[in-house]
């Protein structure tokens, strides 16, 4: 089976390794396990993208701006967090295992051969 480097920093088989004195910088699961929201999550965090400053409360035409509260949320942000839910949903969907397919997918017979060789050096 195809094992891929590396697993996020909060994964716990990665930590069970380090912890072991096993190392933890190879693979701690298999490519199918791992998801591009994987990594972008390990480089970037798991916090919104979109970030709503909530300006509608410093409105100087509103007379009581306290009126805009975190129980009716600005539409755009409701709108931008529906669209980051769906953007992280296809980037879970997506694993090393689909890219690995999707790039050998028109790779001549030997030109795997020569990859698998490859990897197997690593």
């Amino acid at each position: 089976m195809c094992r891929c480097w590396p697993a996020p920093a909060d994964d716990s088989t990665y930590q069970q390794a380090e912890a072991a004195g096993k190392g933890g910088d190879g693979p701690a699961r298999p490519a199918e396990a791992v998801s591009f929201w994987d990594f972008i999550k390990a480089v970037e965090g798991s916090s919104a993208f979109f970030q709503c400053a909530e300006i509608r409360k410093k409105n100087t035409f509103v007379a009581n701006p306290s009126v805009f509260t975190d129980k009716c949320p600005p539409f755009i942000k409701v709108v931008l967090q529906e669209a980051e839910n769906l953007l992280r949903a296809s980037l879970r969907a997506k694993s090393l295992r689909w890219l690995h397919e999707q790039v050998c997918r028109g790779f001549p017979d030997r030109k795997k051969q020569a990859i698998a060789q490859w990897g197997k050096g690593l």
